[in-house]
Parts: C-alpha cells; structure tokens; sequence
C-alpha cells in the first residue's frame, strides 16, 4: 500500500479525534519510521500514532516535547508523494499549499532560544520526496547525517529540553490492563499516557455476595479507582475498554454480575467489555460464561471478550465462538517483555505477555498486553 493511502486510512479512522487546533498545550512528540520509504513521520497525536504502527510503521519514541508558548509550528502534507514537513515559516507553509500541499493545521509551538532547545532540518537530495526532510533535536544525529550528504537547513524551531525515550523493544501498539491496584495517587498519568496506545480498566471484581474489601475495591465489589483511570487516561486521549474479574458461582449470579457490571460502565461506553474468567467459580463455567457475555448483549454491550486463565483454559472449556474477541495471559519467563506465547490455543486476540512491565508515569509493576494481530486495533479500541 502506498503510503498516501496508508495516512489517508489513518486520517479516516482517526475522525473525531484528529481536529486542528490554534491553542496547543504542551505535548510529546512521537516519532516514528517507516521502513519501506525511509520516512520519519512526527505527530502528538496518539491515535495517529498507535494507528500508524498498525499500519507497518516503527514507533521509534518520543523524540521530543513541544513548547506550551511561542510561534505555531505548521505540518503540510503532500498527496501525491506522501511527505510531511513542518516549519513555522507561514510564508513557506503558504507557498507550500499554493503549490498543492494539504495545510494540517497546528501540531505545536516553538519556544524562545533563550529557554528551548534548537530541532534541527536536514534535507537529503538524493532520497525521493517521501523522505526527504528529517528533523532531530541531536546534535550528533545532525552531524551524522550530514556526513552522509544530507544539507543542513538550520534550526526549524524551538522545543523544550528534554531527555529524548525511544523505543524500548515492547509490542506496537502497546496495551495496559489495570485496576484499583494501581494508585492514582502514584500515577503521573501525563507520562503515562505517553507510553501507551490503550487500556483496559477494571471495573469490579465479583459482587456483594463476596463482602470483600481492599485497598483496590469495594465490599460491593466495585473497584475503587476505575473512575479515575478512565476520566483522566480519557483525558488525554487514551481508548478505554472495560473489564469485570468474575466470581459468580451459578447462572443467577453470572447474571447478576453482568448486569451490575454494565450500570457501573456503560456512561463512560467503552469501546469492548471483557469478563475476566480466572477461577473455577462453578463446575459449568461453559454455560456461566455464555450467560454472562448473553446478558451484557442483552443489556446494550456491543461487544464482549472473553478473558480466560491459562492455567485453566481446558477445564473452563468455554464456548469462544460465542465472544468477539479472547484475552489470553500467558509470561513464561515475566521480565517486561515477550518470552513466550499461550500453548492452550493459537484462537486469542490480545495476548497478556507480562505482569512485570515497566513504564514512565508509575514506578510500580503493569501488565502488558500485545495484539496478535495489529489490525484489530480498531475494532478493539475505536469503534
């Protein structure tokens, strides 16, 4: 797929949350790089981001953080050749569009040089256009590359100084799972959000039947800070889906479960509802587990997963077909990264790889999650 038509998908798929802007916070900027045109793509757009990584692109990080004050940063974009170039210049961003560039608006602001840190424009004359500018805050990556022909075109803007993060080896998109475990008050969600393409949040964990409570939940149940990470990761334009770890122990309770799972989430109408079937709660988890996805569709949900423990997998025997998607954890070694894959079955959509993942915004553990398939991002988490 040519790569006008790959952002002309993005651009598509992105809708509501692709809109331009004259009053831009500060942000990250992420970089990333496509291998078959040689291109670095840059945006703050998260959505954008974890899009374009379904769509073939490496996430290479956040190559730096946008000024909150200062001049507009303009992207143009060219159709047919599918470059991207930023500048504040209006005057070259006009001649630009009058020469058929596609005006996208406002993606930042360059600060002052007193208190920023210069990005500097290279341009190289023998790549075709597609990859023909490139932008770095590295003075060492700006020298290299001019060493190798590349003509350097000065400073394109200001950016506030930061420690440049780049890619750490994880999955693309990169997916999180979390619950009242995770403290807000230990969380930088800013940092947080910066680091992941969705989440997956739970909302209550069995019922009053349980009259259980915890630091992470309610005796009823209800998980104690669901509505936090849902408000503040959807703030900062995060996709959000919902999960309820199940007690029920017969076919009333399943019912039950399900439908005070549904009253607690369905304001906020996440994008997938997940029942998260680790125990053996009944001897019949088959039929309780078709019950309970039954009445969440019955109820109004769209569309249901089925999370289902590794360890009892076989023994569950749940109808899978039934679902919309399977969450299979599976760690082998659990360093952080992807050591190993579900052997109980090749049929699940996300796979939990770790529950020892480290990441900006929380000094704590999290669980990763990685898609089997890129492409189902969008029917997972936008749509």
């Amino acid at each position: 797929m040519k790569l006008r038509r790959i952002l002309a998908a993005v651009a598509v798929s992105l809708g509501m949350f692709c809109v331009k802007s004259q009053s831009v916070s500060a942000e990250m900027m992420y970089r990333l790089y496509n291998p078959h045109t040689s291109e670095h793509f840059f945006t703050v757009n998260r959505i954008e981001k974890s899009l374009l990584t379904v769509a073939g692109w490496k996430y290479e990080g956040v190559s730096w953080k946008t000024s909150s004050e200062g001049n507009p940063i303009y992207r143009v974009y060219h159709p047919q050749s599918g470059e991207h170039l930023y500048t504040v210049n209006g005057n070259e961003k006009n001649l630009l569009v009058a020469q058929g560039w596609r005006d996208e608006g406002i993606f930042g602001k360059s600060g002052s040089k007193e208190k920023s840190a210069p990005i500097y424009r290279l341009y190289n004359p023998n790549a075709p256009q597609v990859s023909s500018h490139h932008y770095t805050m590295s003075g060492g990556e700006r020298q290299y590359l001019i060493k190798k022909g590349w003509r350097d075109e000065g400073i394109a803007f200001y950016q506030e100084a930061f420690s440049q993060s780049f890619d750490q080896g994880l999955p693309q998109p990169l997916i999180i799972d979390i619950s009242g475990y995770q403290d807000p008050k230990l969380i930088n969600y800013d940092a947080l959000a910066n680091s992941i393409d969705a989440a997956i949040i739970r909302v209550q964990h069995g019922s009053i039947k349980q009259n259980f409570e915890n630091e992470a939940q309610f005796n009823t149940g209800e998980d104690k800070y669901y509505q936090t990470h849902i408000a503040e990761l959807r703030k900062r334009g995060v996709p959000i889906a919902v999960y309820a770890f199940v007690e029920a122990a017969n076919l009333a309770e399943m019912k039950a479960e399900a439908t005070t799972f549904y009253q607690l989430a369905k304001d906020y109408h996440p994008s997938f509802w997940w029942g998260d079937f680790e125990k053996m709660t009944m001897k019949d988890m088959r039929t309780g587990a078709e019950v309970f996805r039954s009445q969440l569709k019955s109820l109004g949900a769209k569309k249901v997963g089925a999370y289902i423990g590794h360890h009892v997998y076989r023994q569950m025997n749940i109808d899978t077909s039934r679902f919309d998607a399977v969450w299979i954890p599976y760690y082998n070694w659990n360093n952080g990264l992807v050591s190993g894959y579900p052997t109980v079955t090749n049929n699940y959509t996300i796979h939990q790889f770790t529950s020892n993942g480290h990441l900006p915004g929380y000094q704590k553990e999290l669980d990763f999650n990685r898609l089997t398939n890129p492409n189902d991002f969008r029917r997972l988490f936008l749509s």
